[in-house]
């Protein structure tokens, strides 16, 4: 449960030393990712949809990986992809939102799972309305680098502020869900002695 919440902060944390085209992420998503597939398979016995969907972070782990040595280097910033004429750095970010909304969804239905298969109330619809806003607030924070073309800084700062919100949020809430989860497991385990 820990590594979940752990490779939750990582993924959705973006915590970066820069100058210029380089860029050092401190948090780096890759990490995060890999942190999210050990603890998926930790908790695949009691949630079974774990099994599957934990394959799906080592390819994410590959692909962040990618992108944090494209920023170290500041291949991403400095390359434009040809075919579409646009920035690599724009295409990465689509990309790498998709990946974390789909991997935040991932962890909200092995909770779901969990709180039917067990019949433990763990208030999944509050965590499916946070997960909601925060893919709102990931189109709001790509459109606000897209609107940077366009020199649109209150936008971006906006969406930023409002995303980081609901990212604490989030993450606080699964956190509380898992510990919910862990202190019903020990009031169980007790009652079976």
């Amino acid at each position: 449960m820990l590594r979940i919440i752990i490779g939750l902060i990582l993924v959705l944390f973006e915590f970066n030393l820069g100058a210029e085209n380089n860029v050092l992420g401190l948090l780096p998503d890759f990490v995060g990712y890999l942190f999210l597939f050990f603890g998926m398979k930790a908790e695949q016995e009691k949630c079974i949809s774990y099994k599957k969907d934990k394959m799906y972070m080592l390819p994410f782990c590959v692909f962040s990986y990618g992108i944090y040595l494209g920023n170290l280097y500041g291949l991403i910033e400095s390359t434009k992809i040809p075919v579409i004429d646009v920035e690599a750095s724009i295409v990465a970010s689509i990309v790498s939102m998709c990946i974390c909304i789909y991997s935040t969804y991932v962890i909200y239905k092995g909770l779901k799972m969990v709180e039917e298969r067990f019949s433990v109330v763990l208030k999944t619809k509050r965590v499916m309305y946070i997960w909601r806003i925060r893919v709102l607030c990931s189109f709001l924070e790509n459109f606000a680098k897209i609107a940077l073309l366009f020199e649109m800084w209150l936008v971006m700062s906006i969406a930023n502020i409002v995303a980081g919100v609901v990212v604490v949020v989030y993450v606080t809430q699964v956190a509380i869900i898992y510990s919910e989860l862990k202190r019903n497991n020990r009031l169980k385990s007790k009652g079976e002695r």
